[in-house]
């Protein structure tokens, strides 16, 4: 994604509104776009200046966040091109924001773990919603365990989409790499419950962060 452009971006609030406030960037699923997420706006602590932003690959009816397989077959490095872009739009967009959080669903909610394995430094806490991650070891694992920042993680227990060998490893990492906050909806598949977006805002609420 671009790292200067803000086209491709819509904003909580106006930008004379953003100084000092942290920030949460609101990361859509495949085949989704920016307004996706907008939704969510008013359902997330006001303290935040939330953003959503558009994945740069246009993938029909909407954008995507990974390369095809047929290009690039490996998912850790997908994820890896997808993360260091979001990474950068961040850098560039964040201004004095005293820290950032990263908020995704399903292809966002991994692109948003990734970036937390590349970067842990950077964002104070990651959501992610039906997410998966790549299973190779990343190199900042180690400083990543050290950090252990909060995640929250929240999934359908009827989720037919992510294979229950992904769901099982990516539990696993979380739980030794993070302070893990995870809720599963029984009998839902591969969606966002209504009760997920205000468990996400409790989680919010619950933060206690120092300046990242």
């Amino acid at each position: 994604m671009n790292a200067t452009s803000d086209e491709s971006a819509v904003w909580s609030v106006a930008a004379d509104q953003r100084a000092g406030r942290p920030l949460l960037v609101l990361l859509h699923g495949r085949g989704g776009h920016e307004r996706d997420m907008t939704q969510f706006f008013g359902r997330l602590p006001s303290t935040y200046v939330a953003v959503s932003v558009r994945a740069p690959r246009p993938d029909s009816p909407g954008f995507s966040w990974l390369r095809d397989m047929e290009s690039e077959p490996s998912l850790a490095r997908r994820l890896d091109d997808a993360a260091i872009g979001l990474l950068q739009w961040v850098a560039a967009a964040r201004g004095d924001a005293p820290f950032v959080g990263l908020l995704g669903w399903s292809q966002g909610g991994a692109v948003a773990l990734q970036a937390l394995r590349i970067a842990p430094e950077v964002p104070a806490f990651v959501v992610t919603l039906g997410g998966f991650s790549g299973a190779s070891d990343q190199a900042d694992d180690a400083s990543l365990l050290l950090l252990r920042p909060p995640v929250f993680w929240g999934r359908g227990d009827a989720d037919d989409v992510i294979p229950a060998d992904d769901v099982a490893l990516l539990g696993e990492f979380l739980k030794s790499h993070s302070r893990l906050t995870e809720v599963v909806y029984l009998g839902v598949g591969h969606e966002i419950p209504d009760a997920g977006i205000e468990d996400v805002r409790k989680f919010l609420d619950s933060l206690r962060l120092s300046d990242r």
